[in-house]
């Protein structure tokens, strides 16, 4: 678990922002990382519609083509050269990244994949082997837009490997000599899907010395009041039973790791969930959130679009996502 990680590029300083906090957990972690770029069709005909770029660029997504130098196309031979110079200027800064890992004795390949952001991006990390993707998640650009980019959001929501998500911002404190991860805040709700995130995050805690924290947030009951049919006895009684549950089910699955030699500590919650989760990294500091996208019990419900979207957006930090339904891939 967890031997390479891919982290795809667009050419923007938001993108390399993630770069910091790449080095950091390759270098912790000792694993290999692979510097990605997805070329999109569509965008990068925007402009060029007339232009032999335009025409080349037509030429191979109707090919079906990889990446463009060293594979038959119907273009003509003007537009094999143009093809070679592309595809060179695109890996070129690629390889730079590349040849800074290594200097920091961390090993480093690049990839280069035409097509749909997401899918590119996807495809580019099963086919290097990768069983992480790190993403930048602010910024207006191919590879993100707006604070949860577009092609963030697919990737996260499609993508079979953990993602790891992290603001630009935030990933530039790793240049920071005294400025490192302690913890990894795990979030549950009660239910065996949302469990499914534990060896993951029980692996990172172990292989980069992090503390564990296990986290279960209850509802204040205010949402529970129907027309003052609940009185305030009757919700704080439920408040109260609540809360001894999650208590109770926190000591349980600390047990659980305890028996396997994990250690971990516990943290009850009230109010929204995903802000009191946030809030409560923000005061932990130098931690990173580690979640799956599916999981449902009761009222509280791990879901990507709901939950799972809205620490990755509140928080900045990094946030680990992990689909429940595919953690066997």
């Amino acid at each position: 678990m967890f031997t390479k990680v891919l982290v795809p590029l667009d050419g923007s300083e938001v993108s390399k922002g993630i770069l910091p906090f790449v080095t950091e957990i390759a270098r912790e972690m000792e694993i290999g990382v692979v510097l990605a770029r997805a070329m999109d069709f569509d965008h990068l005909e925007e402009g060029v519609v007339d232009s032999d770029l335009g025409r080349l660029l037509r030429s191979l997504r109707e090919d079906g083509a990889n990446v463009p130098s060293g594979h038959a196309t119907r273009a003509e031979p003007w537009a094999s050269n143009l093809a070679a110079r592309i595809e060179r200027a695109i890996r070129a800064p690629l390889d730079d990244f590349a040849a800074e890992l290594a200097h920091d004795e961390i090993t480093a390949e690049t990839a280069i994949r035409y097509g749909p952001a997401s899918d590119a991006i996807i495809g580019m990390a099963r086919e290097t082997g990768c069983d992480l993707i790190a993403m930048s998640t602010r910024g207006r650009s191919l590879l993100a837009s707006g604070i949860l980019g577009s092609v963030t959001y697919k990737v996260l929501h499609e993508s079979p490997l953990p993602v790891l998500a992290i603001t630009p911002e935030r990933a530039s404190m790793y240049t920071e000599s005294d400025y490192a991860l302690s913890r990894v805040i795990v979030p549950l709700d009660g239910s065996e899907l949302a469990e499914t995130v534990l060896p993951y995050a029980t692996t990172l805690a172990g292989r980069m010395n992090l503390e564990l924290t296990l986290v279960r947030v209850v509802h204040d009951g205010g949402e529970l009041v129907d027309d003052g049919m609940l009185t305030l006895d009757l919700l704080a009684g439920i408040d109260k039973k609540a809360a001894a549950k999650a208590v109770d089910y926190l000591a349980t699955v600390k047990r659980g790791l305890s028996d396997s030699g994990i250690e971990a500590g516990t943290e009850l919650l009230r109010g929204k969930i995903s802000s009191e989760i946030a809030a409560y990294a923000h005061r932990m500091e130098h931690c990173m959130i580690a979640l799956t996208t599916h999981g449902r019990s009761g009222a509280s419900r791990l879901l990507l679009g709901s939950v799972a979207e809205a620490v990755v957006r509140e928080s900045g930090i990094p946030v680990l996502v992990v689909r429940a339904d595919t953690t066997d891939h």
